[in-house]
């Protein structure tokens, strides 16, 4: 006995997508509420049916944007816009400044600057040394990050999650040259960093100059998260490296004030 074979449209079959649900309820909705809701007035039927109606097409105008990509193309330029009011790079010759956004930057080889840091460590006592370039890195983290934060005040970037707030972060400093910075920190503080190829990585040195970092990431994300935080180098290296990474969490003086 042969089987019933399947109808071959079967599967081409597809429930109605929420669209159509929604432009339905859009036309149902604004008729039931005039006909079957006896306990409204028959007086506020109407408005109370045109505004639910309203409001299923508006849903099924949000899907159908969704459907074609209109709505994540606007999202995208939206982001794409954030970026660009911060990031930004205007040169003045006739002065010799260079902003990024509002923000003065200057361009150096990151060798420059590697040697000059080098330099300067070596002559701090070398029982001083980490604790000297963490101090230094915090306080120019603490800078940075309230800097940032005004920026993106004054640029009405809207910046509402700890996320957000870290990936445009990490976008403008690469875009600065200072590395790729790549967070995985929760909203209390716990988590890990990873810089990779960092401006002061590319060259041997006397100490291991991600100590700057370090104290640079504690500060500035202090500033962004507003915690007490903790930032701690993995395996410091003197040698030139691609990549280095953070252990963050709560300070215990955080722990204490909460």
């Amino acid at each position: 006995m042969q089987a019933e074979q399947p109808d071959s449209n079967y599967r081409h079959r597809e429930f109605p997508r929420p669209e159509a649900w929604a432009i339905v309820g859009g036309v149902a909705i604004p008729i039931v509420a005039y006909f079957v809701l006896p306990a409204i007035p028959q007086r506020d039927r109407a408005e109370a049916g045109l505004a639910f109606g309203a409001l299923f097409f508006l849903l099924a105008i949000v899907f159908l944007m969704k459907r074609f990509g209109i709505l994540q193309s606007k999202i995208s330029e939206h982001e794409t816009k954030i970026e660009t009011i911060l990031t930004n790079i205007t040169r003045d010759p006739a002065t010799g400044i260079i902003h990024m956004g509002a923000v003065r930057n200057v361009s150096l080889r990151a060798a420059t600057v590697h040697k000059l840091v080098n330099e300067l460590i070596d002559a701090v006592p070398k029982t001083k040394q980490v604790t000297t370039l963490h101090q230094a890195g915090k306080e120019i983290g603490r800078d940075w990050g309230r800097t940032f934060l005004e920026e993106c005040k004054r640029t009405h970037v809207a910046v509402n999650t700890i996320d957000q707030k870290l990936e445009l972060w990490s976008s403008y400093d690469a875009q600065a040259g200072m590395g790729r910075i790549d967070f995985s920190i929760s909203e209390v503080g716990h988590g890990s960093v990873t810089l990779s190829y960092g401006f002061l990585s590319d060259s041997d040195s006397v100490v291991p100059l991600d100590y700057f970092f370090e104290g640079y990431l504690e500060g500035a994300l202090e500033e962004v998260l507003k915690k007490q935080l903790k930032v701690e180098l993995k395996n410091p290296l003197t040698h030139s490296h691609d990549e280095a990474t953070f252990i963050v969490a709560p300070s215990k003086e955080s722990e204490v004030h909460s």
